[in-house]
């Protein structure tokens, strides 16, 4: 203690890696979450190479009252892992173990990144020391060790290597299915590959950041069908093709309406609920723009898809939505955003679909759709 300099009780000192000397950590003077960004900044800043986005998810997890790994113990463990709807991912660790430690931060880090799916995914920690009945119920014989507890109450589980799991996700990586995990550095690269084996087992899919993969959400037989009726999208193409539609009003009318009407049909006979749900976003998104194109007046500034799309992209990265909710806008702007691509790519007879007046329109059989639509 004389050495150090200490003089009072309690105090806190941090030692850079390496290195025999220490400084005072400032705890009167800082609250919890700064303390944390005090220790972050030096603790990542011997290293270049280490990722300060992981740094700043990590202090900003401290300002959540939430747990990212909840310690587990004989009592709680058994509810925590067993759940019919969740995937949980537990440590076995040991306070000694130092790549225990080093493992903590990506650890925690992809903990944070399903802070909005506590209820499909969750991350556990249990210290096998104090816990010694918990670790050899699983043979855990080193430290650290990853069981992984698929959703279901059979009691089954399975060991993670964390080494595998970096190189499935790295070759995952490489053909391009992961857009941007952020993996720049080794502990983020971990993270990102327990991200992505979470994702896996749970059918979701996460970034690091906590954001959703743009393909998530999406229902591919819907924007198959789309291509083949770019009526649909009129309201979401570029705003010159507008004056087309005035010029035939009746037809497209109709045309859009029997279209419509399949769309819906299509989307009642998907196979499952979720399926359902994800196609109604489709069909509330294509009738929304639809309306608010008939409805104005005047010159456009801007359409409805783009001020939707901003709309949408400043609540699903709100602090102030959480939860499902963050996950539901989160879908509808990966539908909408997906729209706005089908209609800048669909055919110009999207226009007015391909209907030139009334005539082609047959009221007793229906349309025929093979006219450029």
């Amino acid at each position: 203690a004389s050495r150090q300099g200490i003089t009072g009780y309690p105090t806190i000192r941090y030692f850079p890696k390496g290195q025999t000397s220490s400084e005072p950590v400032p705890l009167s003077d800082l609250t919890a979450a700064e303390i944390v960004a005090w220790l972050a900044n030096r603790a990542f800043a011997q290293d270049e190479n280490e990722s300060f986005s992981l740094r700043d998810r990590l202090i900003q997890s401290y300002r959540d009252p939430r747990p990212l790994a909840l310690p587990l113990t004989t009592s709680t463990f058994e509810s925590f892992v067993y759940d019919e709807e969740r995937t949980v991912l537990v440590a076995f660790v040991a306070p000694w173990c130092a790549h225990c430690a080093e493992l903590s931060v990506p650890y925690e880090a992809a903990a944070l990144a399903y802070k909005d799916d506590s209820d499909k995914v969750a991350f556990g920690t249990v210290n096998a020391e104090v816990y010694r009945d918990l670790a050899e119920r699983f043979d855990v014989s080193g430290f650290p060790t990853l069981k992984l507890f698929p959703r279901g109450l059979d009691g089954g589980h399975e060991t993670v290597q964390l080494e595998d799991a970096v190189q499935d996700f790295r070759a995952v990586q490489a053909e391009t299915k992961i857009t941007d995990n952020g993996a720049s550095d080794g502990k983020t690269e971990q993270a990102s590959a327990l991200v992505h084996l979470m994702n896996t087992r749970a059918g979701l899919a996460r970034r690091l950041d906590g954001s959703l993969e743009p393909e998530y959400g999406r229902v591919q037989t819907i924007e198959d069908f789309l291509k083949t009726r770019p009526v649909l999208l009129l309201a979401w193409a570029d705003e010159k093709k507008a004056p087309r539609e005035a010029e035939h009003q009746a037809a497209f009318d109709l045309a859009f309406d029997l279209a419509f009407e399949e769309l819906e049909r299509l989307v009642a006979a998907l196979g499952t609920s979720e399926l359902r749900s994800r196609g109604e976003v489709y069909a509330a998104a294509i009738a929304k723009a639809r309306a608010k194109a008939r409805a104005r007046t005047g010159p456009v500034v801007e359409s409805w898809p783009a001020l939707e799309a901003a709309r949408l992209e400043r609540m699903s990265t709100s602090r102030a939505v959480s939860g499902a909710k963050k996950t539901n806008l989160a879908v509808k702007l990966n539908v909408v955003n997906a729209l706005r691509v089908a209609a800048s790519v669909a055919p110009e007879a999207a226009s007015f679909g391909g209907i030139q007046d009334e005539a082609e329109i047959d009221p007793a059989g229906g349309m025929s759709w093979d006219k450029g639509f």
